[in-house]
């Protein structure tokens, strides 16, 4: 009875402290996360926020810093607006107005450089001059004299147009004379009859060879037959022979066994079955004997029967070759003669002959534009290197203007600038280089790049070109 008060004693305590130590965890977890989330917020608003504020120009104040929501709310300060001060904006455009940057200027806050004034303006125009995209000079790689020129000044052509023949000389050229290569031809096709009937000989005698090989290997084929079914069947007349042994034992061991004329170790039904095995065993070696000399006589007929074949192969393809050999060698014959009188022929006769050759140059246009300047006429003899006309590329123009170095800043590279085209209508560019501030005019060139594929703008053109800010 003791002893059970003494478990159920000890079994109360370690529920109580089980229960204890379960709430004392749980408040220290409470306290670590506290903890934490306090040491964030502090670090938030006296580290990372001071680093950040240090970075503005504007500070904050002490009313800024505690109107709302704090950390430590027991200390927060309800904000109150102030009817006589603005409204509150957001950071990043406190920040925005702080930083000067000229992409983001209004109107109001452009300095006018063009007026010299306190006026704002946000365009820029200036006077610019309009160039080809691209120009050619079309020069010959060759000396030589121009001709087939029909083209003029203003003249739109295409690439790979024909623009003039270029004529470099004359030479002259051996070629073979047209007799004597008519000799050679006929010689060629004399040959090739030869070579034709040379080849019907020899695969009529091909065919020949072939007949007495296969008539070889029937022959071999059948030794070998022979032989091996010799071997065969005298293996398996050995074993029919064995067989039969064993089945005259076994026999005469049931006979034994039935008439106990001798004594025996082997009961009689045992006998029998031994004797049934060993007769089973005998008639199927005789079987296996008769199916042998069966397939043997088969095989050999038929091998006697593929020998006679190829001999009468052989002596059709004899027959072939006899009968067609005299014909065609009497025609090789025949054309051996022509050959030799063709060659007689090609002897005396010249092999080959001058040919006199204008050489001429075929030259054409490198681009597509319109030609802007011709330099020769039809007769004009030109030396390497020298320019027969000029090509202007205006599927795009350039438009080259000069802007003073304080007003750079409407321009920069790859941005749109407006260019004043024919009937006073503006077409976009864009700025694809802008050169260093030369020294001595205190400006720099300006390029634009303009579309042109209707023609609008013409070389030598003068034009506005419009800045936007």
């Amino acid at each position: 009875m003791d002893y059970l008060d003494y478990e159920e004693r000890y079994e109360s305590k370690s529920v109580t402290r089980s229960c204890l130590g379960t709430i004392v965890n749980l408040l220290f977890v409470i306290a670590i996360c506290f903890g934490l989330y306090y040491g964030y917020i502090y670090l938030r608003d006296n580290v990372f926020n001071k680093d950040a504020d240090q970075t503005t120009e504007d500070t904050q104040t002490e009313d800024e810093y505690v109107c709302g929501w704090r950390w430590d709310f027991w200390n927060s300060i309800d904000c109150e607006e102030d009817s006589n001060t603005e409204p509150e904006t957001d950071n990043n455009d406190d920040d925005n107005t702080n930083t000067e940057d000229p992409s983001t200027e209004t109107e109001d806050e452009v300095d006018d450089d063009v007026d010299n004034n306190e006026e704002t303006s946000p365009n820029l125009q200036v006077s610019g001059n309009v160039y080809a995209y691209e120009v050619i000079d079309v020069k010959v790689s060759n000396a030589g004299t121009i001709s087939d020129l029909n083209k003029s000044v203003g003249d739109t052509i295409k690439y790979g147009d024909k623009i003039a023949t270029l004529i470099t000389g004359k030479s002259d050229s051996t070629v073979s004379n047209s007799n004597y290569m008519t000799y050679v031809n006929q010689e060629k096709a004399l040959v090739d009859q030869v070579n034709i009937l040379y080849d019907e000989i020899y695969k009529a005698e091909l065919a020949v060879r072939n007949a007495q090989i296969a008539h070889n290997n029937k022959v071999y084929g059948y030794n070998d037959s022979v032989q091996y079914y010799y071997n065969a069947i005298i293996a398996q007349n050995n074993t029919v022979i064995a067989a039969e042994n064993r089945y005259l034992d076994a026999k005469e061991l049931y006979y034994q066994a039935t008439h106990d004329r001798y004594e025996v170790y082997i009961s009689e039904s045992e006998a029998l079955r031994q004797m049934e095995i060993r007769k089973k065993e005998y008639e199927e070696a005789k079987s296996n004997f008769s199916n042998l000399e069966s397939t043997r006589d088969i095989n050999l007929n038929n091998y006697l029967r593929d020998i006679e074949t190829a001999k009468r192969q052989i002596d059709s393809a004899n027959a072939t070759v006899a009968a067609i050999k005299p014909g065609k060698d009497a025609q090789i014959a025949t054309l051996l003669v022509e050959i030799e009188e063709v060659r007689a022929q090609m002897n005396v006769t010249s092999t080959t002959s001058t040919i006199t050759t204008t050489n001429t140059k075929e030259i054409t246009s490198p681009i597509t534009g319109k030609i802007s300047d011709i330099n020769v006429t039809n007769g004009t003899s030109l030396d390497y290197g020298e320019t027969i006309l000029t090509i202007e590329d205006l599927s795009k123009v350039k438009v080259v203007t000069y802007v003073k170095s304080d007003l750079l800043s409407y321009a920069k590279i790859g941005e749109n600038a407006l260019i004043e085209g024919p009937n006073d209508i503006n077409y976009k560019g864009v700025i694809t280089d802008i050169s260093d501030v030369d020294s001595k005019t205190g400006k720099a060139t300006v390029e634009i790049e303009v579309p042109n594929s209707s023609g609008k703008f013409t070389s030598g053109l003068t034009t506005n070109v419009i800045f936007t800010k």
